[in-house]
């Protein structure tokens, strides 16, 4: 839109200009923080943003506003696309089944699951306008949606259904009654792990298509960014034992200061991650996101039956830049916070690749373009810390 789509050559002339809108960003919070309906601390990331935006739709000017630089800013230029290729591998199965993590193959993985925050509930995936934040499009989600197909949404969930049809656990839509075993909650922060990885092992327990000892299981860890390291080992002293067969991802994602721009995303980075947007200088705040994941990963023992790896392929991503040289919104919400559906896909499809490269060689960055990796009889696992060293 407006000559700044992804993958549109644009003359600089046709960029829009920063902050067009007479209202501020300064104004809007004011606005927003001053509202009767704003009084008193919810201590639920979802009601708040419910009000922030009941705020905003009672309000005809700022509500205006936001959605004027929402079309100028071309967060729509991706909706509606296809956003995958056919699968450029060809799946295999190899003759015995894994009795290790460290020979887990696509072909062996069972169940998906997820915790985490509101990058793994999917919230504003599919939205036009940053009112639609709110909604969860979980069938999306780049580690645990399995929408569609690989063609048309590119998720972990849609690559292992090549290997294995029968795969469990993959979140569909945006009811909650489809999210599979998707317990990820907007909004949550690092305390709230140790009861969201208790809901996800008695939602197994109770699946009957679950064989919750022997059935092997990768788990998305979500980016979670909290204070509170005391939880960090609560959470894996009580949990990680009892997930027995299970691989679980970790992820990093620090860049939200780049993205703090404008009317819509400013307001909302305020309420969605002030520490992130605001407070903390992005390099400490870096250290301590990669410090708290680094304690995650060296909780767990080499055990055959549980790992937890770092995949750091967003470590050191330059955000992509449209022909105006900003970050591309094509790959965002229109928060600018949340991933977008062709971000969502993108993701997925660096953490297939990540998967797949051994620990200590793991791509830190994605690139526009970067094809698709793929395993082979030859080499068949997923790499871990334990089996990266052979």
């Amino acid at each position: 839109l407006f000559g700044c789509s992804a993958g549109i050559s644009a003359p600089e002339a046709d960029c829009p200009a920063e902050n067009r809108s007479s209202v501020t960003p300064t104004d809007a919070l004011t606005t927003i923080l001053s509202d009767p309906t704003m009084q008193g601390d919810t201590g639920n990331w979802t009601e708040t943003l419910e009000r922030v935006i009941k705020v905003i739709e009672s309000n005809a000017t700022l509500r205006q506003a936001m959605l004027n630089e929402t079309a100028e800013l071309g967060f729509s230029s991706a909706l509606g696309q296809e956003f995958g290729y056919d699968f450029p591998c060809s799946p295999f199965k190899l003759a015995q089944p894994a009795t290790s993590v460290h020979a887990l193959t696509p072909a062996d993985v069972q169940v998906v699951g997820a915790i985490g925050d509101s990058i793994s509930a999917g919230s504003g995936i599919h939205a036009f306008t940053p009112l639609g934040i709110v909604l969860s499009f979980r069938g999306s989600v780049f580690s645990i949606g399995a929408d569609l197909n690989y063609r048309w949404i590119p998720t972990l969930p849609n690559i292992l259904l090549k290997y294995n049809p029968n795969l469990r656990g993959y979140a569909k839509g945006v009811l909650k009654k489809s999210r599979g075993f998707d317990v990820a909650v907007p909004g949550a922060k690092s305390e709230d792990m140790l009861k969201q990885a208790y809901d996800l092992i008695q939602r197994m327990k109770a699946d009957p298509t679950v064989d919750y000892q022997n059935d092997w299981k990768v788990l998305r860890r979500g980016d979670v960014h909290g204070e509170h390291s005391s939880e960090l080992s609560t959470y894996c002293t009580a949990r990680c034992h009892a997930l027995s067969s299970t691989l679980v991802n970790v992820l990093d994602v620090s860049q939200i200061k780049e993205l703090n721009r404008g009317l819509a995303c400013t307001v909302l980075h305020y309420f969605e991650c002030r520490c992130g947007a605001f407070k903390q200088p992005t390099e400490e705040l870096r250290q301590i996101v990669l410090e708290y994941q680094g304690n995650l990963s060296a909780l767990v023992k080499l055990r055959d039956d549980f790992t937890v790896v770092l995949q750091p392929f967003l470590e050191k991503t330059v955000l992509p830049k449209n022909r105006c040289g900003k970050p591309d919104l094509a790959y965002f919400a229109p928060d600018c916070f949340h991933l977008s559906g062709l971000g969502n896909a993108r993701a997925a499809q660096a953490l297939w690749n990540n998967m797949i490269e051994p620990v200590g060689a793991k791509r830190t960055d994605w690139h526009i373009g970067e094809p698709i990796e793929c395993l082979s009889p030859e080499q068949p696992y997923f790499y871990t810390n334990k089996n990266s060293n052979k």
